[in-house]
């Protein structure tokens, strides 16, 4: 009986011996795999679903291997205590960051083409925080390269309702990013091409939106506001000739139907008693076009 527990021992020893130098190579691989997820999620057919399926061996391998070096007896106690040291300086760190970049691993929410080009709309977790956020990426699908474009939105704890889309009414090299509303409406949210830029929500006057958008960052002066002018189905839209150069913190553009007159607004102090941007009338776009503040410029013709 006691040959039996002594060949069972070694024998488990010898699967745990094994096991130490299998599982630290089968780790590293796996990081590699989910660290270069980009543009691997993009060009191999299942990846989240195989990256699920590397976890649970993962964990599962390295579990057992721990039991192994605890349970199995040997007469040398050093040999064990060196390569537990292995796989817990190795293995379990690597599954471990390999396991949190897989729950932060993006979602393609959609794509597009344009000639040898693919664009992928993503959303990705934090994985220490509970909000998400959005990045497209541009992808060549000649050179199976990828590069993050300068879109970047944060959301909540869910992804937003966001989509792309090509206007072909205008320039087919621009692809857009757009807001579906509860309801089915869209808005652009944002253009990427020769000039990318982010977009304000609208105002509608009559059968067209007006967009205040915006080249940089606007809490990083100075920016660049320009307003366009779009189909309610956010196709021909056309940039204005007027612009404002400055910051603004806070927008807001409103359309008066009276009038017929588009007017943008902008706020940089924030009002401690009315918890509020205290906002400046920027300038009005019409049949008569005004600027009221410096930086605000009306051009002979949209460049």
């Amino acid at each position: 009986m006691k040959n039996n527990e002594s060949k069972f021992s070694q024998s488990l020893k010898k699967v745990g011996n094994v096991l130490t130098i299998i599982m630290p190579i089968i780790s590293l691989a796996y990081y590699f795999w989910v660290r270069f997820r980009i543009p691997l999620i993009f060009y191999v057919s299942n990846y989240k679903e195989i990256s699920l399926v590397g976890v649970l061996v993962l964990s599962a391998g390295y579990i057992f291997t721990i039991g192994l070096l605890i349970f199995a007896k040997s007469s040398n106690k050093f040999a064990i205590r060196k390569l537990g040291v292995v796989v817990f300086a190795l293995t379990i760190p690597l599954c471990c960051l390999g396991n949190a970049i897989f729950l932060s691993l993006p979602t393609v929410m959609d794509k597009a083409e344009i000639s040898n080009t693919t664009y992928y709309l993503t959303g990705e977790i934090e994985v220490f925080d509970v909000h998400t956020f959005h990045h497209l990426y541009k992808c060549d699908d000649s050179r199976f390269a990828c590069e993050q474009t300068s879109f970047y939105e944060g959301g909540d704890a869910s992804f937003d309702p966001l989509r792309l889309m090509i206007d072909k009414t205008t320039n087919l090299n621009e692809i857009n990013v757009i807001w579906v509303s509860p309801d089915g409406n869209t808005f652009l949210g944002y253009t990427y091409g020769a000039q990318p830029r982010y977009y304000d929500y609208p105002a509608q006057l009559n059968d067209h939106f007006y967009y205040l958008a915006y080249y940089d960052y606007p809490n990083s002066p100075p920016t660049t506001f320009v307003l366009f002018e779009c189909k309610l189905d956010n196709t021909s839209c056309k940039q204005l000739p007027i612009l404002y150069t400055g910051l603004g913190r806070s927008r807001e553009t409103i359309a008066d139907e009276t009038t017929g007159e588009i007017s943008v607004f902008m706020g940089n102090e924030f009002d401690q008693k009315t918890l509020r941007y205290n906002k400046t009338l920027i300038f009005t776009w019409g049949e008569n076009p005004r600027c009221y503040v410096p930086g605000c410029e009306i051009l002979e013709e949209t460049k």
